[in-house]
């Protein structure tokens, strides 16, 4: 690390956190936690240890029979991974010294989270980025620069701070949501294994390098369970691949269904709304695409979306089509999407749509915070058809 805020908010050592063990891979101490069974890695890279160090690293991974890799740091050596497709999902999280050169040469599916506040990657660099992953269409990229947080605010934040977490949690979920969609999909596992280089000197087997690494842990432990509970039901998602059938034209589903573009396409599928913070259209050429980028929060506010989610839902039963709605899991903001939909357009009150669309897809269930937006839009939808009776009267 380098510069001021790189050292702003140390973690405070805690010799009991962590719940892995450290073992040697590729000749470095690596922190190792989660399933021993599982066919996918999250790498979590220590900035001071460079590509040629990690190498022998990923060799070691591969060699336990993973078939996916997901490497997440902020340097340089997540781009080179990605370079030469040694994994296939990356994510930099606010990136130290990474250059404009460095992202061109990138391969694999790649999502670059940086801060408003950053000395190392000031935004404007980030948006440079962000152009040169759009003029690679044949490269998943995704870029976001998240307000009022400085660099690091990912892992060195205050946890006394209710802002600074939930800033933090809101980059963690989108990390996970990556590695999900593009290192998941990819393989066939069902749990993870989650190293990191020791920041102690390549071979070192020190025990005194075990509270630093266990602090690591404990400061990413939300993300690092959060990824196990979604990569455990990743597998039966991906196996949901074909959309339900809501009403003539429209079609709910998972982010599997979004993908399956045969089938859609004998649907008469020719519109999709993504409903997720972080999936890219997979089929562009094939599709019309409308993202809102929205997470499944029960503060997250969805309904400011709905009017402009039903036009396109109209305009694509206008041209002839039809259109699948989806989210990740086709369970809560594409259902919610949906629900709203069916009440406004066709009269039916929040109950009605609701136990409609479970009855078709009974995965449905949006969050709390969800279902008092619909129930806020019931009540605004009884009032326009009560002041409409009055003026008839």
């Amino acid at each position: 690390m380098s510069g001021p805020q790189c050292c702003e908010n140390p973690p405070a050592l805690n010799p009991v956190s962590g719940s892995g063990h450290v073992e040697k891979l590729g000749g470095l101490d690596a922190y190792v936690s989660g399933s021993l069974d599982s066919k996918l890695c999250v790498i979590l890279i220590s900035d001071d240890k460079g590509f040629e160090d990690t190498k022998p690293v990923i060799e070691a991974i591969k060699s336990k029979g993973i078939t996916a890799i997901g490497a997440a740091g902020m340097s340089k050596v997540v781009v080179e991974l990605s370079k030469q497709e040694l994994v296939q999902a990356a994510v930099l999280l606010h990136p130290s010294f990474v250059t404009v050169d460095d992202i061109k040469g990138g391969k694999v599916p790649i999502a670059i989270l940086g801060a408003e506040i950053d000395q190392l990657s000031p935004p404007a660099l980030l948006k440079q980025f962000e152009e040169i992953l759009a003029s690679k269409p044949e490269v998943n990229s995704y870029v976001k620069i998240h307000p009022k947080v400085t660099h690091g605010w990912t892992v060195r934040y205050k946890t006394d701070d209710p802002e600074a977490v939930k800033a933090a949690e809101e980059a963690h979920k989108e990390m996970l949501d990556w590695f999900v969609t593009y290192a998941m999909l990819h393989g066939n596992g069902n749990g993870y294994v989650e190293a990191e280089a020791s920041s102690r000197d390549r071979g070192s087997s020190s025990s005194s390098s075990l509270p630093a690494m266990d602090e690591y842990n404990e400061t990413v432990k939300n993300q690092i369970q959060a990824l196990v509970r979604v990569i455990k039901v990743a597998r039966a998602y991906r196996e949901d691949n074909v959309p339900s059938l809501i009403q003539e034209g429209l079609y709910l589903g998972s982010v599997a269904a979004a993908c399956n573009k045969d089938l859609l396409k004998s649907y008469n599928v020719t519109h999709i709304l993504t409903v997720a913070s972080s999936l890219r259209p997979a089929h562009p050429d094939d599709f019309l695409y409308k993202v809102v980028r929205v997470v499944d929060k029960e503060d997250t506010n969805l309904e400011v979306y709905f009017d402009e989610c039903f036009d396109f839902i109209d305009e694509a039963k206008k041209l002839g089509g039809s259109v699948l709605v989806h989210c990740f899991v086709g369970k809560s903001r594409s259902v919610t999407v949906v629900v709203a939909y069916l009440m406004k357009k066709h009269g039916m009150t929040l109950a009605q749509a609701l136990q409609h669309v479970q009855s078709i897809r009974p995965v449905a269930s949006p969050n709390a915070g969800f279902i008092k937006q619909l129930q806020d839009l019931e009540k605004s939808l009884q009032g326009k058809q009560e002041r409409i009776a009055q003026s008839q009267a």
